[in-house]
């Protein structure tokens, strides 16, 4: 299984890091936890492993956002500072688990000078930063299954 983090809801500020104890036998599954992005990531992290327990679970890191098709930020568009705490609050939850993590962030290839590549939308021309294009996942695709052939 992948669980593969996304950006998409955190511009509602609603969403929380947590702690990588959150909705573990530290806060004894405490269903509040559940809230944060890191108590989200444990209980998907504890459903799975009960589902299925002799199957691998792998954590994907999020993206870096890009400003205005611009140069990326850590903080992401509108985030207030909070993607890189996130990514590491992903982080921090699969080695809490010990499953394999591959960072996106660290690993995807996109940066400031080639991201119009891999974020333009084709049909719009908009950059948005955010979503990949087309050339965007056919790169993740190769460098995920690259990893995935690691574990």
């Amino acid at each position: 299984y992948i669980l593969w983090a996304s950006t998409n809801d955190l511009n509602t500020y609603a969403v929380q890091v947590g702690t990588n104890e959150d909705y573990t036998i530290a806060d004894n599954f405490d269903i509040n936890s559940r809230l944060t992005q890191d108590g989200a990531i444990n209980y998907c992290i504890k459903k799975l492993c009960e589902f299925a327990p002799q199957s691998k679970v792998v954590i994907l890191g999020s993206l870096k956002r890009f400003e205005n098709g611009g140069g990326w930020s850590e903080f992401g568009a509108g985030l207030n500072g909070r993607l890189k705490q996130l990514v590491d609050g992903q982080q921090q939850c699969a080695e809490r688990s010990s499953l394999p993590f591959f960072s996106l962030w660290e690993n995807s290839g996109f940066n400031e000078y080639n991201n119009n590549l891999y974020f333009t939308n084709e049909t719009t021309g908009i950059n948005d930063g955010t979503h990949p294009n087309r050339n965007g996942y056919v790169v993740l695709a190769d460098k995920i299954l690259n990893f995935l052939k690691t574990i």
